[in-house]
């Protein structure tokens, strides 16, 4: 009697534990999030949308049109999240969230569409450095590996495009509003990027004493120039 009452005893325990693992793997496998910027909030009578996202600024988009703000979202990572109209009330256009979703469900578009289980509003950490300017100069270092390029603010691609680097130095020279400055990443980075194009480089606070400064960078966004 008493082997036979061990014996479910073990077996209750077991079952116990089993059930256990098998919940918290079910945690760690089903959930996704995905933290970003809400650049557009849409609200009709059948339902509320946001589109968030990723790795982007309020201060890169805040002059741009719905359109290009769709536009801009192809490039990054975006979604479109359903919500009640509850859970979009205390939420606005420039929040920076963290959204939790199923990890599987979305609709095939662009970008994708999600149903949002919760979102929490987080505060941007000042713990990073970024430039918004054009590239106007992209040059190789003496590693095969890594890559550098000219960073300005303030100015449109068509001026960089009929302006020669000696002149837009010049030019920053003369007016501190126009940021300028060296950056270098790995060569693998850069790829996605060329002279003239808008971008946003996210970099680590330390710099070369020199004219421009020399800075090391940890990422470059590539933004949709206007």
């Amino acid at each position: 009697m008493r082997y036979l009452i061990l014996l479910l005893t073990l077996l209750i325990m077991t079952s116990c534990s089993t059930s256990d693992e098998d919940a918290q793997q079910a945690d760690n496998s089903d959930g996704a999030i995905h933290e970003g910027l809400i650049a557009s909030i849409i609200k009709s009578e059948s339902r509320y949308q946001i589109l968030v996202i990723s790795n982007i600024l309020m201060e890169d988009i805040e002059t741009f049109t719905q359109e290009e703000i769709y536009e801009l979202s192809y490039h990054y990572d975006s979604s479109l999240y359903n919500l009640s109209k509850e859970k979009v009330k205390n939420l606005k256009v420039g929040d920076y969230v963290q959204v939790h979703w199923d990890g599987h469900s979305q609709e095939d578009s662009a970008p994708p569409q999600r149903s949002a289980e919760k979102v929490d509003i987080l505060t941007i950490k000042d713990d990073h450095y970024t430039h918004v300017g054009i590239i106007i100069e992209k040059s190789n270092t003496e590693t095969e590996t890594t890559q550098r390029i000219l960073v300005m603010s303030h100015i449109s691609s068509e001026e960089a495009k009929s302006s020669t680097s000696r002149q837009l130095l010049e030019l920053a020279d003369q007016n501190s509003d126009h940021e300028i400055a060296y950056y270098s990443l790995a060569a693998r980075n850069l790829e996605h990027v060329k002279v003239e194009d808008r971008v946003r480089v996210i970099w680590e606070g330390n710099e070369e004493m020199s004219s421009p400064p020399g800075r090391v960078a940890s990422e470059v966004v590539l933004l949709l120039d206007k």
